[in-house]
């Protein structure tokens, strides 16, 4: 994919990025910063994945000190604090989901330490790499 995008230079990629599938984050977001592309992040939740990892635990304590009160917000929060995401589509099959997605958007987006801390977070609750 790197080399298409080298070749054809798009404005902006659609990609689906999941807090428990980070590969894109890995492997296109410095091609995507360096090459100044718009990154569209699609299925964040990945069909649930997220939440099957999130199920039974509660959310960290200091999650709530930037504003989250739901594993939702937690894992939206992470992937829009990245800086080369431009958007997001959470592709929600319930509206009701729609108000607590949104809260994700307020409050301060997290720095690169804190990105760090709470991807570890997941990756210890199992879910990195499903």
């Amino acid at each position: 994919m790197g080399h298409e995008m080298k070749k054809l230079y798009p404005d902006i990629i659609q990609i689906d990025y999941a807090t428990a599938a980070r590969e894109s984050e890995k492997q296109l977001s410095p091609l995507v910063s360096d090459l100044g592309i718009g990154f569209i992040v699609h299925r964040p939740f990945e069909a649930s994945v997220s939440f099957s990892v999130s199920r039974g635990n509660r959310i960290s304590e200091w999650a709530h000190d930037f504003g989250c009160t739901s594993w939702a917000q937690f894992c939206l929060k992470l992937l829009l604090s990245h800086p080369t995401e431009t958007c997001m589509i959470p592709a929600i099959s319930n509206y009701t989901h729609m108000d607590d997605n949104i809260h994700a958007g307020f409050g301060p987006l997290r720095d690169q330490q804190t990105r760090e801390k709470m991807a570890h977070y997941i990756e210890h609750l199992g879910g990195e790499g499903r």
